[in-house]
């Protein structure tokens, strides 16, 4: 009988340790997906800048939902889910997880929660997505106290200090974040990605904790990174088409409408126009259009007119954007993929603006905040 009792312990045992070695991830998504692929991928948080992932299993949406189910593997690699070129980043860890899909700019995401870590995590990629949403809603707030005279300068201080503290908040957090998951592949790979605001001390905690070998994987991560980004601008430097001096290059863009316009139409009609590239799906670009809204009306009557040029492929979030905003000038979206417009003006970094005068010559390129106020007084 004892002997029998400690085969069933041992049993047991084996049964919970199997099942500790389990992972499960209940995915949901919109109906229109039904159908679709939807992939677990591997990434190597040492190689952040390489462009093929390797994909461990797949599975499609029925009905809205998707699961995954497999061995948990012995390290604390980060994984994503890609649907439609759509990802989400986690931890593959013991406890369920669950994938939500999220509607947002520019595209949709994966919000994957279960975990204390994948909470944390998750908290940090999804930042710039919901910023981007809650600013987008203040915004037409404002637009709509503005038309009502209900908004004061007051208000809009307010606003800028509470965006302002979000924004530290989040890097806080983010410090936060790196500190306590040193050792693990997530805290490293946000270690990678954030480096130039990662506090000293916590930089120099972390340089003690990791092993010579992580310290050089590190190492050569952020230099992947480094020569990336000198690689672009590099490009940038090639590519660019336009500059002061340069007489402007016409181009047909479709507004909201749908009807398409050609910038030479507008170029000449007034003493200045201003082009600028922006998305609804850049932060930058959403915090800088109150002051870009001030500019145009305070110099519309002289002679100022603008031409918006959004990077957007969502028409729909692109619309949305320019009514929450109050845009009240010329919009175009960027839809000539062949040879977009960004490219000809050397847009590859938003946001980005173009002067050109009445005679159709560039002025000015890429001025942007106080900058681009003095030109424009001084031009007009």
């Amino acid at each position: 009988m004892k002997k029998i009792y400690l085969l069933g312990i041992m049993a047991m045992l084996s049964i919970s340790l199997f099942a500790q070695r389990q992972y499960t991830i209940h995915g949901t998504a919109p109906d229109k997906y039904n159908g679709s692929h939807v992939y677990l991928g591997k990434m190597d948080v040492y190689k952040p800048v390489t462009t093929k992932t390797v994909y461990t299993d797949s599975t499609y949406v029925e009905k809205g939902q998707f699961l995954f189910k497999g061995d948990l593997p012995a390290d604390t690699s980060l994984y994503m889910i890609v649907l439609s070129n759509n990802s989400g980043l986690f931890v593959l860890d013991s406890e369920p997880l669950h994938a939500t899909y999220v509607e947002s700019n520019p595209s949709g995401y994966f919000q994957i929660d279960g975990s204390a870590l994948n909470n944390d995590l998750s908290r940090i990629i999804e930042f710039p997505y919901k910023f981007a949403s809650e600013f987008l809603a203040r915004s037409k707030k404002r637009t709509e106290l503005l038309a009502n005279n209900e908004w004061t300068l007051a208000d809009e201080d307010a606003a800028k200090e509470k965006e302002k503290k979000r924004a530290v908040d989040h890097m806080d957090y983010i410090n936060k974040f790196v500190k306590d998951n040193s050792t693990n592949a997530a805290g490293q790979y946000m270690y990678i990605l954030y480096g130039p605001v990662i506090k000293k001390e916590i930089k120099a905690k972390i340089e003690s904790r990791v092993n010579e070998d992580t310290k050089q994987k590190i190492a050569a991560a952020r230099s992947s990174i480094n020569e990336m980004m000198k690689g672009l601008q590099a490009t940038t430097a090639d590519k660019e088409r336009i500059k002061t001096g340069d007489k402007y290059v016409d181009f047909e863009g479709e507004i909201l409408s749908g009807e398409k316009i050609k910038l030479s139409s507008v170029v000449g009609s007034k003493k200045l126009v201003l082009l600028d590239f922006w998305a609804s799906w850049c932060v930058p670009c959403l915090k800088e259009m109150p002051e870009i809204i001030d500019l145009y009306n305070e110099h519309k009557g002289k002679g100022l007119q603008i031409v918006g040029i959004s990077l957007d492929t969502n028409r729909e979030k692109w619309r949305n954007a320019v009514e929450a905003l109050g845009m009240q000038w010329v919009q175009c979206i960027d839809s000539n993929l062949s040879d977009p417009i960004a490219v000809r003006y050397g847009a590859s970094a938003i946001p980005h603006t173009v002067l050109i005068d009445e005679h159709g010559d560039i002025v000015a390129v890429g001025l942007r905040g106080e900058e681009l106020r003095k030109k424009i007084e001084e031009l007009l």
